[in-house]
Formats: structure tokens, C-alpha cells, sequence
């Protein structure tokens, strides 16, 4: 019984990885001279990958872009740098919305 426990969590471990992208929301602003970014890293369904890497930048109406960086993670950014680190947080939640909104 104990073996098959195990067996059945290492399964359902599995499965949670397999069926999930890793995304990363980003935003640039202006912090003094600098520019810095601001970010939060999520789980999309697989199925749903390809959807946002198409269409991010018309959900969006040109204010997001979507791309998948060298270590397969999906990379949502602002186009146009954020006045401010708050101005930045508030577009990262803006592009989780609209990814949440598009893929039920």
C-alpha cells in the first residue's frame, strides 16, 4: 500500500509539470537614470502556450508583447517603459489579466 501511495504522488507531480508552461510577466520603468523592471513568474496550461505567444499583442492592443526566451519560458513585456515602479506593477497585472481573461 505504502509503494503504491508513492507511486501515485510521484505521478500527480509529474503530471503538474507536464501540463504546465512557466510565463513571466515583465515590466520596464524609469527609476531615476536607470531603467528597471518589476516581474512575476506564473504557470499557463500547455495547451494554452502557443495561444498567448500569438496573440498577447492584440489582446492587448499593442501595450504587451509575447515571446519565449532561450530557457522555454513564455516572456510577456511592456512595449513602452512604465512612468514608475508603480505605473509598471499595476500594467504586470494588467497582462495577467488579460491572460487569465483569454485562456479559460
Amino acid at each position: 500500500m505504502y509503494k503504491l501511495n508513492v507511486l501515485l504522488m510521484a505521478f500527480l507531480l509529474l503530471a503538474t509539470n507536464v501540463f504546465a508552461a512557466r510565463i513571466n510577466y515583465s515590466a520596464k520603468y524609469k527609476d531615476g537614470d536607470k531603467t528597471s523592471r518589476t516581474s512575476k513568474n506564473a504557470n499557463v496550461p500547455d495547451d494554452k502556450e502557443q495561444d498567448i505567444l500569438d496573440n498577447m499583442k492584440s489582446w492587448s492592443n499593442d501595450k504587451y508583447t509575447a515571446s519565449k526566451s532561450k530557457f522555454n519560458i513564455i516572456q510577456v513585456i511592456n512595449v513602452e517603459e512604465a512612468a514608475s515602479k508603480g505605473k509598471a506593477s499595476e500594467e504586470v497585472q494588467d497582462m495577467q489579466s488579460i491572460v487569465s481573461k483569454h485562456i479559460k
